[in-house]
């Protein structure tokens, strides 16, 4: 099923209304290449104008975003009046656009032509861009995936699945290690068996900035030319000043794998 501005409601709540504006102001930048588009920051004054579009020939138009959806009842009914009010009351405009996410009832278009013949004094072309129009010019300008594209969000939720399955991974290798590490309960030479399965690992990006894989290498070669018993790495290091530098680099091992965000 095709993704609509209901969507953008049921995954961002309130950051569609903001979300909606945007929308509309990417569709009239497009729609009026040649045309200063401005949207106007919300505050007190200023003068019922959520984007305005000025063209070479002077012809000023101005766009009311309301993020109306399912229905049309009388109070936002009254927005809609305050809002063209206020919108004439502070400017000189040629055309006054309301944008809806929604598609309006019979009854609601009557209410709408109804209210609409009643401002032909004014002098103002009024115009209504409903949720058919909008995504149709949403459609014309190629912005459909930026906003409701199901492959880029589908992508991206891929992307962030098999981050996860990474990162559990990488966990599922490196505690045994490091547990072994904090409690010594394991062979030297395991510890640097294990120390060396780790090296496809060394480029990979989740250690970025953290540097539990270079002191595991500092571990092992030191593990290689000071330990003594049992093969080649032995079971136990002797030196007094070996073993200080053992326990530091286990301390450093412990803190930088505390550090990882698994």
């Amino acid at each position: 099923m095709e993704r609509d501005f209901n969507w953008l409601w049921e995954n961002l709540k309130e950051g569609a209304r903001q979300k909606f504006e945007d929308i509309c102001y990417d569709i009239y930048s497009s729609e009026f290449p040649n045309a200063d588009v401005h949207k106007v920051k919300v505050t007190q004054g200023d003068g019922g104008i959520d984007i305005y579009i000025d063209e070479e020939d002077g012809e000023y138009t101005i766009i009311q975003c309301k993020y109306f959806l399912k229905y049309l009842d009388d109070n936002r009914k009254n927005q809609i009046r305050d809002s063209f009010k206020k919108a004439v009351s502070n400017n000189t405009m040629d055309n006054w656009i309301l944008c809806v996410p929604m598609d309006f009832s019979h009854k609601e278009h009557s209410w709408w032509r109804a209210w609409k013949e009643k401002q032909k004094s004014k002098g103002i072309t009024i115009k209504l861009h409903d949720a058919s129009k909008l995504m149709k010019l949403i459609k014309k300008h190629n912005l459909y995936e930026e906003y409701f594209s199901t492959v880029r969000i589908d992508q991206d939720f891929i992307r962030e699945v098999a981050s996860v399955d990474e990162k559990t991974e990488i966990h599922n290798r490196l505690y045994p290690l490091v547990s072994a590490i904090t409690t010594l309960d394991c062979d030297l030479l395991e510890i640097a068996c294990a120390v060396n399965a780790l090296g496809d690992l060394r480029a990979h990006r989740f250690f970025k900035g953290n540097n539990i894989l270079n002191y595991l290498d500092e571990l092992t070669t030191l593990y290689a030319y000071h330990a003594e018993g049992v093969g080649p790495y032995g079971n136990r290091l002797k030196n007094i000043e070996k073993i200080n530098e053992e326990t530091e680099l286990r301390r450093k091992i412990i803190d930088e794998y505390q550090k990882l965000k698994f």
